[in-house]
């Protein structure tokens, strides 16, 4: 059972946080600068803009200040924005002189160029101007990501408190930066918020929170299971004023959910993404009919370990299917497959 603590202790960890936010604008500063002069040798012009938590103009971002030396669960997404339009071809190119040893891949119909600085994730997209007002991120930043001081600091606050309980993330799937923000721009503060959160379990319609620039429901947007946890995380909350004073691990997510079979993958990929997707493109080769309840997930940063979760309710299918998907790992030889049988705890 995972220790809990005061408000005081969280607010002393969050403030310990913004030890590390000069790191992240510094990291910031350097990939803008690189970028811009890597533009201007192939003589093109462009606006840079961070799209995401690390735009120094908010930098609602979060570092556990109990474990900064895992994985930082922050990244940089950078909007290199230019004049003109460049075909895919052509935005390989540009790019791929910038950083020639960076990953680039088609995301959302876009050349995306991607690396790692230290241990932050850095992707990079060449969008042009005319298509800038269709590009959503480009749109929020730009126009509806401005807020006060008071505001950055809850808004980091519902942060921490969703990565303590694990529902802060993509490999966690997650509730998204946006929805984290816009709760905070709705309600006012980490208390209010939590909150509002609380009493969804006890109301009969939905809390809506529209996102600013198409009007979705960015909580319509998260899993139901991973929003149900942050309702009965924000009860606990609001019921005893305790909030989980450790980072989440897989140990976590298997306490969160005790009706699932579990094991996990060990990889040596230090890309927490390279070693996901090897995972996740043989879990679908292997899914089958009966198995659509299975989930690949990253409880934990600090290793390359990804977590293979499924109902309880399909013990038969779970045993073909993690013997299936072994055998795969193994004849990949990408990394090794730690499968505990019939046991619920694969670590």
């Amino acid at each position: 059972m995972e220790r809990l603590y005061s408000r005081n202790e969280f607010e002393n960890d969050l403030e310990g946080s913004r030890g590390f936010l000069d790191r992240v604008v510094s990291i910031g500063d350097d990939l803008r600068r690189e970028i811009d002069a890597g533009m201007k040798k192939q003589g093109l012009e462009c606006e840079l803009l961070l799209v995401g938590s690390t735009n120094p103009t908010r930098l609602t971002t979060v570092i556990d200040p109990k474990t900064p030396d895992d994985r930082y669960t922050c990244d940089f997404d950078l909007a290199v924005i230019t004049p003109r339009d460049f075909s895919n071809e052509e935005r390989t190119h540009i790019l791929s002189k910038i950083y020639p040893s960076a990953r680039i891949a088609k995301h959302f119909g876009r050349e995306e160029l991607s690396f790692y600085r230290e241990k932050f994730p850095v992707c990079a997209t060449i969008v042009p101007e005319s298509e800038a007002d269709q590009c959503l991120p480009i749109v929020y930043t730009r126009k509806y990501a401005r807020f006060d001081q008071d505001q950055i600091h809850n808004m980091r606050a519902v942060r921490l408190f969703c990565m303590r309980n694990g529902l802060y993330g993509g490999y966690t799937r997650g509730i998204k930066g946006i929805a984290i923000e816009q709760l905070v721009a709705k309600f006012g503060s980490f208390d209010k918020c939590l909150e509002e959160l609380a009493g969804e379990l006890s109301r009969t319609t939905p809390l809506v929170l529209p996102s600013p620039v198409d009007k979705t429901d960015l909580l319509g947007r998260v899993q139901p299971d991973v929003l149900q946890r942050l309702k009965k995380a924000s009860r606990t909350f609001a019921q005893t004023g305790k909030i989980k004073s450790s980072p989440y691990t897989i140990e976590s997510w298997e306490e969160d959910h005790p009706n699932r079979l579990n094991f996990t993958l060990h990889s040596p990929c230090y890309d927490p993404n390279d070693a996901y997707n090897s995972a996740k493109k043989i879990f679908r080769e292997v899914e089958s009919e009966g198995m659509h309840s299975a989930l690949l997930v990253i409880p934990q940063y600090k290793t390359s370990q990804i977590l293979a979760s499924v109902s309880a309710e399909n013990t038969l299918a779970y045993e073909s299917f993690q013997r299936k998907l072994r055998t795969k790992w193994d004849k990949r030889n990408s990394c090794n497959c730690d499968c505990p049988g019939d046991t619920k705890h694969g670590i």
